[in-house]
């Protein structure tokens, strides 16, 4: 630990430290025009500047953030010049934020970046590497004005931070804090949980976690309940004063200073350990946070959770012998594969994509991504392959080749942190391990070198031994190392299998590593190979492998898997293995019972339900067996009518609704728009359109029941922003082949839009990552979308609305200072004489203002915009 950590973990061990805060409000009561830069205080107003710092350390603030949150070349060059002054406004606010501790060794100065302003992919068209520089290049700066910490803050998406937490870590060696920005269910607004956001933070670099903004502290106590569960790593709080109200045309935060306090000291009870405010909050706040703390009993050590992790954006799959087995599905590789290497070299998602549903839903939590064919350009279908998984399921991923820029940009396209397969002790084998440990990748170690494979434990202890020199020195953490001690067949080595075995054992016990293993290869020219790889699997899983490689969509893998789980009580209350069982268990008997009926029957398979429950019938017959309530979330998968599965087929018990459009080859149609398959989605429309069913038909029948059946899992939280995109894209696909065969039947007449949208972020604000998602939305559903861009001034909005005939006004703000610009917009507009409805969104916004203002509407949200606007057709009689 260097001395910039030291001195700020020491201080951190004592109590907790009180960081500042609003800064946006401060800088406005001193005279911040609406819509002006306020990084622009750091060139022009650096007294007035160093004053905010002062009061916020008089009020008992041990930290203060520089006024840099806005700092990176993108969201600079909105202000003419200033693009070129990255390096002087970032190097000179640390240095005013460091004269306002006078010296003070008890005071300290926090770097200050915020979101880039860009929406990566697959959301958006940012690439990773060039949000990665713009960090890199504002990180670079406040490292050389010397902060004590860096603080990464109000970020959405998990794939953002981690571009920023990897820029940064790069060029400054002190304390990186990584906050998030959470919405109600204490997820982010791309889906990420709290466990999630600890392991990909922690993973990549940095040193604490946390969660700013958002709601008030309410709302983020539960996320902080969670964070503190699983890590004993630093944790950073800074809610808003409460949710915004507007009083007398005036944003105002409801939470009280006494408010703030009281949760303060509820924070302190987890062992959060920098606490202060965000939106709302001033000096007041903090004194008043500073004070009810110090008299808080300082909270016991948080404990670390002896497990190691693996996300993707999604989820996170502990692996520990307090968890049960982590299955990791091999299938997606192209060896002896002739249709998936087909499907790789084509860059076609049909195939690889059905692999990795298939193996998810059959239990594996972990998917193996293999796409070695010969003669393809590796990197580029690594990276495509890693894209194409991560749309289609939710698990993390394992990222397999020996290329090691197929290895890095397979690291970089993936959102979580993935599982890297493999190293080895050969030479230049190890060369990847400075890309893994960069990306925050944990990796597979095969215990080889250039002698082969040792024959015996302590040949393999001589190897891991130089794999760990190695992954040491790099930052990785010896639980983030899955030693494979690799499976020899029986029939050619029979003394070989006992020596894997005690090598799994001895060496996790005496290194702290993690194992892996391929079993299949045990039985590999012997009879009855399945029999023999499940017994193998379940000796192998008692000698304490951690993740076994298997096709889990063998019955005998399963069945050893979930027999493991239960007899290393590592399935609480057998609940799982009862669950999954009972039904074969009671067809067997019924098949006992009517040996006339069932004559060469074979024994029915174990369908093994899907992670998200198991049919209603055996969840019921659980209960009975047990005697007790099932836990919450072992849940019925789905109740009511039977579902459809992908194809709009009646689905086997533990698949996902569908939607029944009342025509088969609709049904496959909506699907594809629910999966968001904009690769098979324009021939299905193709085929329908053939049938001689109309383009109207085809949208209003199968089209708008997919995006249906979107909404309500994006309201119900079972979806999140990049599905809706991926199903919007899919609209868009499916939009295309209907416009084309439209304007053959109108004889190449231009199609009339459904109805005209202007829409603009405030002035004032330069936020637009929400709009620009409803843009997209809206124009998959046929709106003419006149997009004005972020800070534009009431005229220009005025002047589009009336020049374009809008049919509807969308405005969107992020900021409670620029929300009120929306009355005198709405003002603006009715004295030019354009009277038609106006809808506002932002995470500022609600229902209640748009009444206060006099919109005609609120949109929560993109998909929300879409009943709002159909809606407001309607009812004005417009776009008919």
């Amino acid at each position: 630990m260097n001395k910039l950590k030291k001195r700020l973990f020491d201080a951190m061990s004592r109590r907790p430290l009180i960081i500042d805060g609003a800064m946006g409000t401060e800088l406005q009561a001193r005279g911040l025009p609406a819509g002006g830069l306020p990084e622009s205080f750091v060139l022009e107003h650096a007294d007035k500047l160093r004053g905010i710092h002062e009061e916020y350390f008089a009020a008992g603030a041990d930290i203060v953030l520089t006024n840099t949150f806005g700092a990176t070349r993108y969201r600079l060059e909105e202000y003419p010049g200033m693009k070129e002054r990255v390096a002087e406004i970032n190097e000179k606010a640390v240095a005013i934020a460091r004269a306002a501790t006078h010296g003070d060794p008890d005071k300290f100065v926090a770097g200050d970046i915020g979101p880039s302003g860009l929406v990566l992919e697959p959301m958006g068209e940012a690439k990773f590497e060039y949000v990665y520089e713009l960090f890199r290049e504002q990180a670079r700066a406040l490292a050389r004005g010397g902060p004590d910490l860096i603080v990464i803050e109000t970020i959405m998406d998990i794939r953002e931070l981690k571009a920023a937490i990897i820029a940064t870590r790069e060029v400054y060696d002190g304390p990186i804090f990584a906050s998030m920005f959470y919405q109600e269910g204490a997820r982010t607004m791309t889906g990420t949980d709290p466990l999630t956001h600890v392991t990909v933070a922690l993973a990549c670099g940095a040193d604490g976690i946390g969660a700013n903004c958002s709601m008030g502290p309410e709302g983020l106590l539960p996320v902080l309940a969670q964070m503190a569960e699983n890590t004993s790593a630093p944790l950073l709080v800074e809610p808003n004063a409460g949710l915004p109200q507007l009083v007398q045309g005036k944003t105002v935060f409801p939470g009280s200073p006494q408010y703030m306090a009281e949760y303060a000291v509820e924070f302190a009870k987890l062992g959060v350990n920098v606490i202060g405010g965000c939106c709302g909050t001033n000096p007041r706040h903090i004194r008043a946070i500073a004070d009810a703390v110090r008299n808080t009993p300082v909270a016991a050590p948080r404990k670390e959770p002896n497990e190691s992790r693996l996300a993707s954006r999604w989820q996170t799959v502990r692996i520990g012998s307090e968890h049960p087995v982590a299955v990791v599905g091999e299938r997606i590789n192209p060896t002896n594969r002739k249709k998936l290497a087909a499907s790789i070299q084509a860059f076609d998602p049909g195939v690889i994509t059905k692999d990795a549903e298939s193996q998810v839903a059959a239990g594996a939590l972990i998917l193996d991504c293999n796409v070695g064919v010969p003669m393809i350009d590796e990197p580029a279908a690594m990276q495509w392959a890693v894209k194409t998984l991560q749309g289609a399921v939710k698990c993390p991923l394992s990222i397999d080749s020996p290329n090691v820029k197929a290895l890095e940009l397979g690291l970089i396209e993936c959102e979580g942190r993935p599982l890297i397969n493999s190293i080895t002790a050969e030479e230049g084998r190890l060369d990847p391990v400075p890309v893994i440990a960069k990306y925050g990748g944990a990796v597979i170690a095969l215990l080889v070198d250039d002698d082969g494979i040792p024959a015996d434990v302590a040949g393999r202890r001589h190897v891991l031994k130089k794999i760990l020199e190695c992954t040491d020195r790099h930052g990785i953490a010896r639980r983030d190392v899955y030693i494979d001690c690799l499976t020899l067949p029986v029939s050619a080595e029979p003394r070989q299998c006992i020596n894997t075995l005690r090598a799994i054992l001895e060496l996790k016990q005496e290194f702290g590593v993690r194992s892996v293993l391929g079993v299949s290869n045990i039985s590999f020219g012997m009879p009855m190979r399945e029999m023999l790889t499940g017994h193998f699997l379940s000796m192998a899983l008692a000698y304490g492998l951690d993740l076994p490689i298997i096709n889990p969509l063998s019955d005998e893998m399963r069945r050893a898997v979930d027999s493991a789980n239960l007899l290393l009580a590592r399935d609480k209350q057998g609940m799982t293995f009862t669950v999954r069982y009972a039904a074969l268990e009671r067809e067997e008997k019924a098949a006992e019972a009517a040996p006339s009926r069932s004559a060469g029957r074979k024994t029915p398979k174990v369908s093994v339900p899907a992670q998200a429950g198991a049919s209603v019938d055996v969840m019921r017959d659980a209960e009975q067996i047990i005697g007790v309530p099932l836990p919450k979330g072992a849940t019925a998968a789905h109740k009511g009518p039977p579902p459809l599965n992908r194809k709009g087929e009646l689905a086997g018990k533990g698949n996902p609704p569908y939607v029944e459009t009342g025509d088969k080859l609709g049904n496959e149609i909506a699907a594809a728009i629910i999966d968001g398959d904009d690769s098979s989605v324009p021939g299905l429309c193709e085929t329908a359109l053939k049938s001689g069913l109309t383009p109207l038909d085809v949208n209003n029948r199968f089209l708008i029941a997919g995006m249906g059946e979107v909404g309500r899992r994006f309201a119900l939280r079972e979806y999140f922003l990049p599905q809706v995109m991926r199903s919007a894209n899919a609209m868009k696909a499916a939009f295309g082949v209907l416009k084309a065969e439209m304007q053959r039947r109108a004889q190449g007449k231009a199609e009339k839009p459904r109805g005209t949208v202007v829409i603009a972020t405030v002035k004032g604000d330069v936020h637009d990552i929400g709009k620009n998602i409803v843009i997209a939305v809206l124009e998959n559903y046929g709106y003419r979308m006149v997009d004005l861009g972020k800070n534009v001034p009431t005229e220009a909005i005025v002047k589009a609305a009336v020049e374009n005939k809008a049919d509807i006004v969308g405005l969107s703000a992020l900021m409670t200072t620029t929300m009120t610009r929306m009355p005198e917009v709405i003002k603006a507009l009715r004295e030019a004489g354009w009277n038609g409805p106006v809808v506002i969104g932002g995470a500022v916004t609600s229902v209640e203002y748009a009444r206060e203002i006099n919109a005609a509407a609120h949109a929560e949200d993109a998909i929300a915009a879409v009943k709002v606007a159909n809606d407001l057709l309607e009812k004005f009689k417009v776009g008919a």
